[in-house]
């Protein structure tokens, strides 16, 4: 099984997640899977916050990063909306969850390698969990069949990571102190004294 940081979802994980978090749990150990990763970067004239739902690490597969997203959706000219799974209206979201898997991505991508020491690149890619979704399938130019994970590819969660890699044709060759690098930054252990 994964290695899960932390080692069970919070109380308040939505359900998406908590389907997610249950699939991912068929992985083998050599990964690690870090739930709800927050952070801050710096653009521009601002600090922007930052999130991801699950961040995975592998020493010879680098990073994905998957964005969740429960309900039911619709894309209209190429926007997102979305509803809960228990009806009602159709809301319009700021960004795909593409493009937020992809935002993530890249600030996680330039955090780890600027603060992880000998690591001068991650490998990364990223995909959307849809777990409400019987099978996404192909969603346009840029959300391809391979980044789209729905209900039916929850039962074969390594199959879909898998299909994830194979679509971005990315490898790694990381070192055991840089795993640990990133354990240690996206899931720290440490005391605060008084």
């Amino acid at each position: 099984m994964a290695r899960f940081h932390p080692k069970e979802p919070g109380p308040d994980t939505p359900g998406s997640e908590h389907a997610t978090w249950r699939s991912l749990e068929k992985l083998p150990n050599s990964w690690h899977v870090f739930h709800s990763v927050a952070w801050q970067v710096p653009k521009k004239s601002r600090v922007f916050d930052g999130e991801a739902d699950f961040v995975l690490i592998h020493p010879n597969h680098g990073m994905v990063v998957l964005e969740v997203k429960g309900g039911v959706f619709e894309i209209r000219d190429g926007t997102w909306y979305q509803r809960d799974a228990r009806g009602g209206e159709y809301h319009r979201l700021p960004r795909s969850p593409f493009e937020q898997a992809k935002g993530a991505m890249y600030d996680l991508q330039r955090y780890l390698t600027a603060m992880v020491p000998g690591l001068s690149s991650l490998p990364a890619t990223r995909g959307v969990v849809m777990p409400a979704a019987a099978n996404p399938g192909d969603l346009g130019p840029d959300m391809p069949a391979a980044m789209s994970i729905g209900k039916g590819q929850l039962t074969d969660m390594p199959g879909a990571i898998d299909r994830l890699l194979d679509h971005a044709r990315i490898t790694a060759n990381l070192s055991k102190d840089q795993v640990n690098g990133i354990v240690r930054l996206l899931s720290p252990t440490l005391q605060i004294r008084t």
